[in-house]
């Protein structure tokens, strides 16, 4: 898709894409808890072929989980659910604190220009958890 509009008529749909991880630019969504332990969801921005950028939940990670590289190199291709993100604060949550990359939800135009991307598709993609996928 190429404009917002073409992006939202996806919403809630499964996509695959194809681009390179900005491993650099990793975000944890926090706090976020699973099954009694504290974490985050942890936010990677993939660059699509044609230059745009998707904001990637790869899914929840416990608190104190060194990261690494997303990926080694190359060309990857993910697949998940696409969903609008949302364009104001839910309610009850608290708020986001950019200067101190601290994101407890995915204020997507926030996101880009704290990370300098300069064409951000209006929506998360949950990405499908794959075998051997660490």
């Amino acid at each position: 898709p190429d404009t917002p509009a073409a992006w939202h008529a996806l919403d809630d749909r499964r996509v695959v894409l194809q681009g390179d991880w900005l491993d650099l630019h990793q975000l944890k969504l926090l706090p976020r808890t699973y099954e009694g332990q504290n974490g985050y969801h942890l936010l990677v921005p993939l660059r699509l072929i044609d230059g745009q950028v998707v904001l990637v939940n790869r899914g929840w990670v416990p608190d104190k989980t060194e990261l690494g590289p997303s990926s080694t190199g190359g060309s990857v291709i993910v697949a998940g659910i696409a969903r609008v993100a949302p364009t104001a604060k839910p309610f009850g949550m608290m708020d986001n604190a950019p200067a101190k990359d601290v994101w407890a939800w995915p204020d997507l135009p926030a996101i880009a220009a704290r990370i300098g991307i300069d064409k951000m598709a209006p929506v998360l993609v949950y990405a499908e958890r794959l075998a051997g996928d660490g």
